[in-house]
């Protein structure tokens, strides 16, 4: 009996170390800002996502954001309402910092 219950730990812990190699999370840092007359400034609450997957964030106070998303190629999608969406693919194993400027959607105001 002790036997059994040793060797289904050890079958659990190798179920739950495979498991931790298959999806290794990296942190993607980055800003997100927009051009005012040549002055960059942040958005504050801009949102930053990874496409196809439940991994989102939201830029600070000084339009900063951590995304923790798996390791891997991914399409990295930010908007933030009044501005035009921005969609960036990325390689986490090369890029793990990215600086996002959004451009003023002119699109909208010809709508009013």
């Amino acid at each position: 009996m002790v036997k059994q219950f040793i060797t289904l730990m050890l079958v659990a812990a190798s179920f739950s170390l495979f498991a931790a190699e298959a999806e290794k999370i990296t942190n993607l840092k980055g800003f997100v800002i927009e051009n005012i007359n040549g002055e960059k400034q942040p958005l504050v609450m801009a949102y930053v996502y990874c496409d196809n997957t439940t991994y989102t964030a939201y830029t600070n106070n000084n339009g900063q954001f951590v995304l923790d998303i798996p390791e891997g190629k991914h399409d990295i999608k930010v908007s933030f309402m009044g501005y035009e969406s921005v969609t960036i693919n990325i390689n986490t194993k090369k890029t793990k910092e990215l600086s996002i400027e959004l451009k003023k959607d002119n699109s909208l105001a010809s709508k009013f």
